[in-house]
């Protein structure tokens, strides 16, 4: 136990009463087998398993005191892996008066995963996924956590994590090995899960594209020649990939591909990267929305890989798989700046306080809501008041 505020000398802080779960087995089917005797495991059988009879059964057995507010904030983290994303840490000081102090007060707060970014992190889905969400509201840190996870649970799987910045390399790999130890107390086979740059080339190592352009017998383009051959194109790099779906057949080289900084690739790669999956489509993308003031929501599945021949999205991302695994996640909260730094980004930007009137401004309530802010008020109605208000 690595966390300073649940162990001490004695060891682990946190008591714990062991039950064995039996859901196939109700009570006086157990009794009437005679498996109540003074060895018998601690049990808890089907009849004790609906919410309110196992609140009691857990009640009736408690032996030790709750744990403290320290204690269960702790604990919290530990179990949402909270304490992966930045490693073993110390007791944070009680007082804090210099700037390092404060600091650490601040960071040891942020290092825990609120309940949405677990959910997200820890399932798994059985096919494609988007996670939508404002700057600083941790999708790098839960897209690694999710390949990680989805590592530990299918080993088999060859599973790529790609990237725009390659600056984000050692930092994606240090978050996936941090949370697959977590998980396992082993490190990741590195041979099944690759984080790789989206492009790729001799001297820049693997890639996405490079990969599959080699696999299907091409030569890849490096940037010098994508440049000259695609010069009339805004994103040469969208350019290579839609040359590689037209001209080559794309090999299956991987099970499921996630995808980190979704915003800067066009939907050639995307369409690139389905084509290299098996008919589950595992693919996963995490994109920022609120890029600009004038473009706050991600593209849809249908503006990025179209329609079939029915008129039926190619990737639908309504709902939700079995088991409740949401299809996409959108996330407003934003852990990196505060909440009066982002305020008065957003005012600027927009210039709402400029004598000649606004610059631009968002007039749409869900357009709002993309940013996390609350609206209350009538935006259809000219001269109507609204109130916006961030959480």
């Amino acid at each position: 136990m690595s966390e300073p505020a649940l162990s001490d000398l004695d060891g682990c802080r946190v008591p714990a009463n062991t039950f064995v779960a039996l859901p196939n087995i109700t009570r006086a089917e157990w009794d009437a087998r005679g498996f109540d005797g003074p060895v018998a495991p601690r049990t808890l059988l089907s009849d004790e398993l609906t919410p309110v009879a196992l609140r009691n059964a857990l009640e009736n057995v408690r032996t030790f005191d709750p744990l403290t507010e320290t204690e269960y904030e702790a604990a919290r983290d530990v179990l949402s892996c909270g304490q992966s994303i930045s490693g073993d840490r110390t007791e944070p000081p009680a007082n804090p008066t210099t700037k390092g102090e404060l600091y650490e007060q601040v960071t040891n707060g942020l290092r825990g995963l609120d309940q949405q970014q677990q959910e997200i992190g820890m399932l798994v889905p059985p096919g494609p996924q988007q996670i939508r969400g404002i700057a600083g509201s941790g999708k790098t840190v839960l897209l690694a956590m999710k390949a990680a996870r989805t590592h530990q649970r299918y080993p088999e799987m060859d599973i790529a994590l790609t990237f725009q910045t390659k600056s984000l390399y050692e930092q994606l790999t240090a978050l996936v090995e941090r949370f697959y130890q977590r998980f396992t107390n082993d490190d990741p086979n590195w041979e099944k899960l690759s984080i790789i740059h989206a492009w790729g080339g001799k001297e820049s190592g693997e890639g996405i594209y490079y990969n599959l352009a080699s696999a299907a017998g091409r030569d890849p383009r490096t940037l010098f020649d994508a440049t000259n051959a695609f010069s009339d194109h805004d994103d040469i790099f969208d350019a290579c990939c839609g040359e590689l779906l037209e001209e080559a057949d794309v090999p299956q080289l991987y099970d499921a591909i996630f995808i980190d900084e979704a915003q800067d690739f066009g939907s050639n790669f995307f369409n690139l990267c389905l084509e290299a999956l098996d008919d589950e489509q595992r693919l996963v993308w995490a994109y920022d929305e609120a890029q600009s003031l004038s473009s706050l929501t991600a593209p849809s599945p249908i503006n990025i890989f179209g329609t079939d021949d029915d008129g039926d999205p190619v990737l639908d991302l309504r709902g939700s798989y079995a088991r409740g695994v949401q299809k996409s996640h959108v996330m407003r909260q934003a852990y990196r700046s505060p909440r009066s730094v982002l305020m008065a980004a957003h005012a600027l930007g927009m210039g709402l306080k400029s004598v000649a009137g606004p610059i631009q401004t968002i007039t749409r309530s869900d357009g709002w809501d993309s940013l996390g802010y609350e609206v209350t008020g009538d935006f259809r109605e000219i001269g109507e008041d609204a109130t916006i208000r961030r959480p």
